[in-house]
């Protein structure tokens, strides 16, 4: 048995991408597949923040106390991004996002950073 450690770091222009982007009021939500700790540590690093959530938390599966009894616009609107979301689940983040934005009846300044 061998392990093989693997380091995929953002983009070297992504800090400085998010940080504009914050700057304009957009409010940027990461979506990785990385594990939750990892999503956080990669939020720090960004300067996104490190109030992440499970994607279980979004997609109604295994809610815990803390999100359960939140509505979704509330849980988005509260979280610096979701970890472990897997490829066949990005188009409901998409659908949330539509979703949000014709809840504000607005311009939408939140968008999904998909890392």
């Amino acid at each position: 048995m061998g392990l093989l450690p693997l380091f995929d770091p953002p983009r070297h222009d992504s800090a400085e991408t998010i940080t504009r982007a914050l700057n304009l009021g957009v409010n940027v939500k990461m979506i990785t597949g990385d594990q939750l700790a990892i999503g956080k540590e990669t939020g720090r690093r960004l300067g996104m923040g490190t109030n992440m959530y499970p994607s279980s938390a979004l997609l109604g599966l295994h809610p815990d106390e803390s999100t359960a009894a939140l509505p979704v616009d509330e849980l988005i609107e509260k979280a610096d991004g979701f970890a472990g979301v897997f490829p066949g689940n990005w188009t409901k983040f998409y659908s949330f996002e539509h979703d949000l934005c014709c809840l504000h009846q607005s311009r939408c300044f939140t968008k999904f950073f998909f890392l």
